[in-house]
């Protein structure tokens, strides 16, 4: 992203953050500050003056901010939002068509009321068996994460 008076526009498949970097002379990696309180921060350097090189962000609507205000590059790490399905051949259709096949016949049996019952709870089982493959092959990433506390704590 670049800035232009520290305010860049994210991108419109925007989730959430994993990391923002300055990418001046060094790199700086950026902390994040509630909305809320970005106002009220200032950022200092280690002798207790204002320093030039951003140190903190913040995300308000479709803008990132960064403070002290800076039009150098950012490397901008995001989660994407998944797109969404439309007509045609689709990321989902693609890897997993089972997941049409199971939930079209759950809901077409659950459709067909009485003696299809069963055969409905068999296709919605197969179904949710599929989402679960889903949703541990394509969104992984999240699992196993830790947080690192830098600095004294209380």
């Amino acid at each position: 992203l670049t800035p232009s008076s520290g305010v860049a526009t994210i991108p419109s498949d925007y989730l959430g953050y994993r990391r923002v970097t300055w990418t001046g002379n060094p790199n700086q990696e950026l902390s994040y500050v509630v909305p809320s309180l970005w106002a009220m921060e200032w950022v200092p350097d280690n002798n207790g003056a204002i320093t030039c090189v951003p140190q903190i962000f913040t995300i308000e609507g479709s803008n990132l901010r960064v403070k002290p205000s800076d039009d150098s590059a950012l490397t901008f790490d995001y989660f994407q939002r998944t797109p969404a399905l439309s007509v045609g051949l689709n990321w989902l259709y693609t890897n997993h068509p089972d997941a049409y096949l199971f939930g079209s016949l759950c809901e077409a049996n659950a459709f067909n009321k009485g003696q299809a019952f069963t055969a409905a709870s068999l296709w919605k089982q197969r179904r949710d068996e599929v989402f679960a493959e889903i949703q541990t092959l394509n969104f992984n990433e999240n699992q196993g994460l830790a947080q690192r506390v830098m600095g004294s704590t209380p």
